[in-house]
């Protein structure tokens, strides 16, 4: 037993040997000294005693790691350390936001004064230490521990000029600065690796200088549930809910997409772009984590911040298409697709009347918008599911009201949507001759026949429409042979034939409607006349021949089907001999 737990022990051991994580336990231990030992009314007696606290602990930390680095060359204790540094900036920029109400003067010269420091200290270890922080780094670093620092005086400057400002709208504005000095790397990331090698560590790129401000966008998402938790006086005890975050995990997404292309790396791309839309499920009002109140106060005032969120997501998919990115075009049209769903009170729609037209406006223009596109067959047919809703929600109800004015079309725009497709697909099977419009062809022969014998079928179940499904099925029929014609497809021809026999179902109801009830023998003669008729038809095709040539046809038929659905080694067969 005493065999098996070893290699367990030395593990940990070994773990905490190379880790070292003493200094990140002893900056907890002396953080939770100062928070417990300092309330708040002995901190705003005395608040400079607490910074020099601060001062010293931080100065000791700063000396152990140049001491380490200059003498012992221990360079992973001393990123540790590097990182407690930055932790304890942070902390102290918190500590002082409850003077900025009680003791503004005092607040503003501790928040000078711990800027300074922080200023000083990094800019004493990186220079004594031979460490090379470039500028195009340093200036965004210094940004967020400004940021850090004084953003809280803003509270103090609403107290005195914008009283009957919600203050919960200054917090909310936080995570939008936080942003801004994140987005200041991008001149930094522009320039390469190249610009981050030969910095005087040994340690690698991206590790160096990347995990710094990895942990100082922690801080800053912390730093901004303690603003709410000490300038917010609502119900919600500060924290108004994960959706406040939205605008930072979308700067984080953007800088791995900048990162992605400037180093080539697609797949970093990728990865950037799918995690685009998960920032729409922290704009939700979760209801355990948000202020729901002021949550409605903002998607009444401004928009849902799904939606808001929506917009934004998309605006960096177009700026990523414009940017020539892989799969951008596909990300953006799913975005587009969501904002026809999405309505601007962050609800989905319930019906074709309520999709948003724009969106389905700009996808249909975005699938032909190019000289190659328009040669596409596929193309052509998303378009016209797209511009389906705009000319079933907005076209048709005119020409309906032009045509019959007190007619209406709620409940048939589904219908009416379908049916426009299927128009369009007809369209595209006789022009086309691209693999996809010979699918499309093949699925039409298909389509249309079932959409006739369901009409049939309606019409034995409501008398009012019998004859609008019989002219609805005679018109399939007539759309099935003009395919048959003008795309020479054979299938056509039978679906055009069933559809017909569909017409002859829905008028049989008529039958029984004329001539009552009294008279109904009429309508059975009527049936045992029609099969008579359909077994002599049957009888004259064996004598003149025609049967012998069935299976030529479902030859041909098959033949028509393989050709629009070739399999997988019939695809790469033609492939190789197209090479």
């Amino acid at each position: 037993m005493h065999d098996v737990k070893k290699p367990g022990a030395q593990g940990i051991v070994r773990f905490l040997y190379n880790n070292n994580p003493f200094y990140l336990i002893s900056a907890a231990v002396i953080l939770y000294g100062f928070r417990v030992s300092f309330e708040e009314a002995s901190f705003a007696a005395n608040p400079w005693v607490l910074a020099s606290l601060f001062t010293g602990y931080t100065i000791l930390l700063a000396l152990t790691a140049w001491v380490i680095v200059r003498f012992g060359k221990v360079w992973d204790d001393a990123r540790s350390i590097f990182m407690v540094l930055l932790l304890l900036f942070m902390a102290l920029s918190g500590s002082i936001d409850g003077l900025f109400m009680s003791n503004p003067t005092t607040a503003i010269s501790l928040a000078g004064a711990g800027f300074l420091f922080a200023v000083t200290i990094t800019e004493l270890l990186t220079w004594s230490l031979g460490i090379r922080f470039r500028s195009l780094f340093r200036l965004p670093l210094y940004a967020m521990l400004a940021t850090s620092f004084f953003y809280p005086y803003l509270f103090t400057i609403h107290e005195t000029q914008w009283p009957e400002l919600d203050s919960r709208f200054i917090i909310l504005l936080f995570p939008f600065v936080v942003s801004l000095t994140m987005l200041s790397l991008i001149p930094a990331i522009r320039r390469t690796k190249r610009y981050a090698v030969r910095n005087g560590t040994p340690w690698r790129w991206p590790l160096y200088p990347y995990s710094v401000f990895v942990l100082a966008v922690v801080g800053l998402i912390f730093r901004a549930i303690m603003l709410g938790l000490s300038f917010d006086p609502s119900e919600a005890n500060g924290i108004l809910g994960t959706w406040i975050f939205v605008p930072v995990f979308l700067s984080i997404t953007w800088l791995l997409f900048e990162i992605g292309t400037v180093e080539r790396d697609k797949d970093l791309q990728f990865l950037a772009m799918m995690l685009m839309p998960l920032s729409m499920a922290l704009a939700v009002a979760w209801p355990l984590w948000s202020n729901t109140s002021f949550y409605d106060q903002i998607s009444t005032d401004v928009g849902s911040p799904v939606w808001l969120t929506l917009l934004a997501v998309g605006g960096m998919y177009v700026v990523a298409w414009l940017r020539n990115a892989q799969h951008s075009e596909t990300f953006l049209a799913l975005a587009l697709l969501a904002a026809a769903l999405l309505q601007p009170n962050g609800a989905l729609a319930s019906d074709l009347a309520s999709v948003q037209i724009w969106p389905c406006l700009i996808l249909a223009v975005g699938c032909v918008a190019s000289w190659e596109r328009i040669r596409q067959s596929h193309r052509w047919f998303w378009a016209c599911c797209f511009l389906s809703i705009p000319f079933t929600t907005m076209l048709m109800p005119r020409l309906v009201a032009f045509v019959q004015p007190h007619a209406s079309m709620v409940g048939i725009e589904t219908p009416t949507a379908i049916n426009f497709i299927m128009l369009c697909s007809c369209v595209i099977a006789c022009i086309f001759r691209d693999q996809f419009a010979k699918q499309v062809k093949v699925i039409l022969s298909m389509v249309l026949p079932s959409a006739a014998l369901m009409a049939a079928g309606a019409s034995l179940f409501r008398s009012d429409q019998i004859v609008f499904a019989a002219a609805y099925c005679v018109l399939l029929a007539a759309t099935g042979l003009i395919v048959f014609v003008l795309a020479k497809s054979r299938i056509h021809l039978s679906a055009a034939l069933i559809s017909m026999g569909a017409s002859l179902v829905a008028v049989a109801p008529l039958l029984e409607l004329n001539v009552g009830d009294q008279n109904f023998r009429l309508a059975r003669f009527m049936a045992v006349g029609l099969v008579c008729f359909l077994i002599g038809l049957l009888v004259s095709a064996i004598k003149a021949g025609w049967t012998s040539k069935a299976n030529d046809g479902i030859e041909m038929l098959t033949l028509e089907f393989r050709d629009a659905f070739p399999s997988y080694q019939e695809t790469v067969a033609a492939e190789r001999i197209s090479g």
